[in-house]
């Protein structure tokens, strides 16, 4: 599920003269060879010398329904295991959604590191889907409009009725561009994408695979567990997102749960107790004081070095901690941030500014296909959230009013829903495929109480709570990734019921 707006992790866009290539190439109308199929192509990016690497497309029809209508393209890179290979490769599922793969020649670079943290990359091939609709796919469903105002938007964070009507003007602009294309987004939802990744599975003539989601990646990978079991080894569900939870219903109770654990867990560590032995009210102070004296903060536009004047306030470190706390080590990142500011010195936070303007821009690592994100969770996971059930949520809950995430998208979706929503897409999913659920015991977005969620519905599912991180606990925990690794090769055995770093 979308953390933040507008950036997530490991997506980015293509470059454009590859881009404009890939429009070309895509075919806009009905085709001879309809048919699901994958063609080797020769790789957009240079590879490391010491990496072998194949690159293709998997196309696959819009609507299986009209198989010779338009047909989408979607980017795939295997990357070959580096020392002794087993036969069943690894897939991995982004969240979002929206979030692209990383296939781009930016966001290859990523993986490139991965194997000197990840030990399954060594003898297993690793395989990059990128889902409809997100990064590079054709036709792509990012919303350039959005971008296009990304300066706007931070350099208007102190009016929050400002930000949302530049925001819901941004996107509306886009839908209609995007149908007015021809883009079909009843055929961008998770069971048309869970088709698509069973379809590659044949056509790369892989016999078992094993599949590795984070956030909206796992719903994902549930989805494919229940409609395309055939050839799936093992599952691993990082940072689970079931689809029978109403996700909406609960947010500030659960992002005030998760801050009341920071607290707790910053009392039990050195270093954050050191710098801050009452964390709380530090934080709150801070917040209240950015709001009565905003720090100006100047950086470079990364497009023409231009200035770019930024006030941080006490919203920006709203962001900023949500962020640190869902992505990051809070225990360490959160003094340093409020260090930074404590210091009154511009200069310490131009690099945290430089990163949210590039973000906003979509041009930092973790852009995120606003299209793809609407049009899944306005048909499969807001119109099952009771409004009223929200609201008393956020009553019950006001200690931390403004960091729960996306409250403000049950709004927007009244012109991105796609008729009547099908109830049957929040059904529970069962399957006796070997499971592991790894969850962050910090983790705002998706809780513990999620990853309890679906465990009881898989029979051989294992849940693995990580101490001390928030969200995809596999770029931010060893002892999540020594886990997986044994899951992997034997997902039989025992697991233990908690870890920590």
């Amino acid at each position: 599920m979308r953390a933040h707006t507008p950036s997530c992790i490991l997506a980015v866009w293509a470059a454009l003269a590859f881009a404009a290539a890939m429009m070309l190439l895509a075919p806009a109308g009905r085709t001879a060879d309809a048919a699901p199929h994958f063609e080797k192509a020769d790789c957009w990016f240079v590879p490391p010398k010491t990496k072998q690497v194949t690159c293709g497309y998997l196309t696959v029809p819009e609507d299986r329904a009209k198989p010779a209508d338009r047909q989408v393209k979607l980017p795939i890179v295997v990357i070959k295991a580096t020392g002794q290979r087993k036969a069943d490769p690894v897939v991995f599922l982004t969240g979002g959604p929206g979030q692209g793969v990383g296939v781009d020649k930016k966001g290859i670079e990523t993986w490139w590191k991965y194997d000197k943290y990840w030990p399954w990359l060594k003898n297993r091939d690793f395989v990059l889907f990128e889902q409809r609709g997100t990064g590079m796919a054709v036709p792509s469903l990012n919303c350039t409009e959005i971008d296009d105002r990304g300066i706007e938007l931070l350099q208007n964070m102190r009016d929050a009725d400002r930000v949302r009507a530049i925001y819901a003007e941004a996107t509306e602009t886009c839908r209609k561009r995007l149908v007015g294309s021809g883009i079909d987004l009843a055929h961008y939802g998770t069971r048309d994408t869970a088709t698509d990744l069973a379809d590659l599975r044949q056509a790369l003539g892989i016999k078992q695979w094993n599949l590795m989601g984070v956030s909206y990646g796992t719903r994902l990978a549930l989805a494919t567990m229940r409609d395309h079991p055939e050839g799936i080894r093992s599952v691993i569900l990082d940072s689970v997102y079931p689809p029978e939870v109403h996700a909406y219903e609960n947010r500030q109770e659960g992002m005030e749960r998760a801050f009341t654990k920071l607290f707790d867990a910053c009392a039990a560590n050195d270093f954050c107790r050191f710098h801050y032995p009452s964390l709380e009210p530090a934080l709150f102070q801070t917040i209240d004081w950015l709001n009565m004296h905003p720090l100006p903060v100047t950086v470079a536009d990364p497009r023409d070095g231009t200035p770019v004047k930024v006030l941080v306030t006490g919203e920006t470190l709203i962001e900023l901690t949500r962020y640190s706390l869902a992505f990051g080590d809070a225990r360490y990142m959160l003094p340093v941030l409020l260090d930074g500011v404590a210091a009154v010195d511009p200069g310490i936070l131009q690099p945290v500014v430089t990163n949210m303007v590039q973000s906003a821009l979509g041009l930092g690592l973790g852009d995120i296909s606003i299209g793809k994100y609407y049009a899944v969770e306005c048909n499969e996971e807001i119109p099952f959230n009771d409004p009223e059930a929200v609201r008393k949520d956020a009553m019950a809950h006001r200690r931390f009013a403004g960091f729960a995430y996306q409250l403000d998208d049950m709004a927007s979706c009244s012109s991105w829903t796609q008729g009547t929503p099908d109830p049957a897409v929040k059904a529970p999913i069962e399957s006796a495929i070997p499971t592991l659920i790894l969850s962050g015991e910090l983790d705002p977005i998706t809780p513990r109480e999620f990853a309890d969620v679906a465990e009881r519905r898989l029979k051989n599912g294992h849940l693995l709570e990580v101490r001390g991180v928030g969200h995809s606990t596999l770029t931010s925990s060893q002892c999540a990734i020594d886990a997986t690794a044994a899951f992997l090769n034997n997902p039989g055995a025992a697991v233990a019921d908690h870890c920590t770093n």
